[in-house]
């Protein structure tokens, strides 16, 4: 991994015997002292929830020595990493979801949606709804990305 936003000193593999049984990395905002904390992964084991604490606690204490202003997580609804940003202290703010589509089967009833292909006619009515739709996340963006000012350079 590398990047802009990869913070390499604030990322950790957890070794036993020359094995890795997980790893962390923290990642930088563009926004300074903002930090993420990402790619938790730990082998299978019955000190699963353990290694994975002490990983997480090790990405906070390299944030904090770092300035951290904000520290969020980010990591996918799965056991036991879920429990384990829960216990350190993290509180869930946003949740991304995603959809998959099986496009081998259809519905045998009619939809009351109408799919149309996007004429100029409707291409302002089309970016407004779009806009209005994201406008709830854009304040996270906009932070997250230094703020307003930056942006607007």
């Amino acid at each position: 991994m590398s990047g802009p936003y990869f913070n390499r000193q604030g990322s950790f593999i957890a070794e036993k015997n020359g094995s890795v049984l997980g790893c962390v990395g923290l990642r930088n905002f563009p926004r300074k002292g903002w930090f993420d904390i990402r790619y938790l992964a730990v082998r299978a084991s019955e000190s699963r929830s353990e290694i994975a604490q002490k990983l997480v606690a090790k990405a906070e204490q390299y944030a904090d020595s770092s300035n951290c202003e904000i520290l969020k997580a980010f990591v996918p609804a799965v056991q036991p990493y879920v429990e384990v940003y829960k216990q350190s202290g993290f509180e869930p703010a946003r949740r991304s979801l995603r959809i998959g589509w099986d496009l081998t089967t259809r519905l045998s009833e009619q939809s009351k949606v109408q799919t149309k292909e996007l004429s100029k006619e409707f291409a302002d009515d089309a970016a407004e709804v779009w806009v209005e739709g994201l406008r709830p996340f854009w304040d996270f963006w906009i932070e997250e990305q230094g703020g307003p000012d930056t942006l607007g350079k």
